[in-house]
């Protein structure tokens, strides 16, 4: 997992997996997704891509409307852009 390589190899970048307040969960998504309360999140860190392009059932607006429902009012939400 990212996460993992982050740690070990970029430590100064990771700093914030420590910290109580942050939970990770590795799964799929959008099953994830289907299942948490309305307003449940500050922030919500999406990596749902494989290679170069996001995965057939990621980014539909059924998912990303399921991400905003659960983000507190005014929170935010980031994913990776590629830099080439």
């Amino acid at each position: 997992m990212m996460f993992q390589v982050y740690k070990r190899f970029v430590p100064e970048v990771a700093v914030g997996y420590e910290d109580p307040r942050v939970q990770v969960h590795i799964s799929n998504g959008v099953e994830f997704m289907k299942n948490v309360p309305q307003g449940t999140y500050d922030a919500i860190m999406l990596d749902a891509f494989q290679n170069m392009g996001t995965t057939s059932t990621e980014l539909t607006d059924i998912f990303l409307e399921s991400v905003a429902r659960a983000l507190r009012p005014g929170d935010v939400m980031s994913t990776p852009a590629d830099s080439f």
